[in-house]
């Protein structure tokens, strides 16, 4: 390995073990593009398994790389102790160490607690509270305007432990959430987005170092209010040129926000389009890659994530002696 090459770690999967699976197959083959490119590209790529191979000062004791066959495809072979140059973490990480992390735990560990996000978001954020008591929960939702309401617990993804619907149907137990929740005021996008989308929907902006690179839309099922494909909500890729300039300086403004937390930033933000603009449902610190096959646009994100870690190593490695 030349050693001016900048170093990637990616941190895949946080059990001590040495071998692991894909969910699908087309997260492999985007894994598989995006790291053959970075090597095309002239870095080295190690692949990350293990919070117990971490050894400090961006050491880890042993890595994997990915290597091509004759037939076209690639396995995953180990190899020895490894220094990365910057650890994109795709897992729980749970070190806080002086190696540059995309994102930081600061950075994660705001994004995982949905409360601590509005907190300091609460300018783009729909009005929020936060209780402990099933007193404070009865208060919080008759207090909160309108007919519906979203009542979400503090940490979780893909909509698990989020009641987004009628007041009156709410129950805690059935929806088995647990205290602390937070009580958030309903925003209604039934408006839609001139061009893109008429009716309710899930706005998801990638940002990287406060710059929208693409879009998801996520609409919900008839009759539905959450989007999440496990709730029968649908997606689609959306170009940025044709995200609204108004949604993409409202990114940077949200970014703005966040500069404090960490160098490289890489993310996720829902937003909802109401009658009177754009609103911040949450950021999601590990969104993930997009294998090629879903287009131009999802070519184009690839490649602008490839050139942020690419660039971000690069730097990282100009600082050693």
């Amino acid at each position: 390995m030349n050693k001016h090459k900048p170093i990637i770690g990616i941190f895949r999967e946080r059990r001590d073990i040495t071998t692991f699976h894909f969910k699908a197959p087309q997260y492999r083959r985007a894994y598989e593009e995006v790291i053959a490119a970075l090597e095309a590209r002239g870095a080295y790529v190690a692949i990350l398994m293990g919070n117990g191979t971490y050894q400090g000062d961006g050491v880890f004791s042993r890595h994997w790389v990915l290597a091509p066959r004759d037939n076209g495809e690639y396995v995953f072979e180990a190899r020895g102790q490894i220094t990365v140059d910057v650890l994109w973490v795709k897992d729980q990480f749970d070190h806080d160490d002086s190696v540059l992390q995309v994102n930081t735990p600061e950075f994660r560990r705001l994004a995982d607690d949905k409360h601590a996000s509005y907190e300091l978001l609460e300018a783009f954020h729909p009005t929020s509270r936060l209780v402990y008591t099933d007193d404070e929960l009865s208060e919080a939702i008759n207090d909160t305007p309108g007919r519906h309401v979203a009542v979400k617990m503090l940490y979780g993804n893909s909509g698990k432990g989020v009641y987004v619907g009628p007041k009156h149907d709410y129950d805690r137990v059935r929806e088995h959430q647990e205290f602390p929740l937070q009580v958030q005021q309903f925003v209604d996008t039934h408006l839609g987005i001139p061009g893109i989308v008429e009716g309710r929907h899930d706005f998801r902006v990638i940002i990287i170092n406060g710059e929208a690179v693409i879009a998801t839309l996520r609409t919900p099922p008839a009759g539905g209010l959450k989007s999440n494909i496990g709730y029968g909500g649908e997606t689609r890729l959306i170009d940025i040129e044709d995200v609204p300039l108004e949604l993409r300086a409202l990114c940077r403004d949200v970014d703005a926000q966040l500069e404090t937390l960490g160098a490289e930033r890489f993310y996720s933000a829902d937003f909802g389009r109401t009658d009177t603009g754009w609103v911040l449902f949450e950021i999601n610190a590990m969104p993930g890659t997009i294998n090629r096959d879903r287009g131009l646009h999802a070519a184009q994100y690839q490649q602008k994530l490839i050139d942020f870690l690419y660039q971000a190593a690069s730097r990282q490695r100009r600082k050693k002696p």
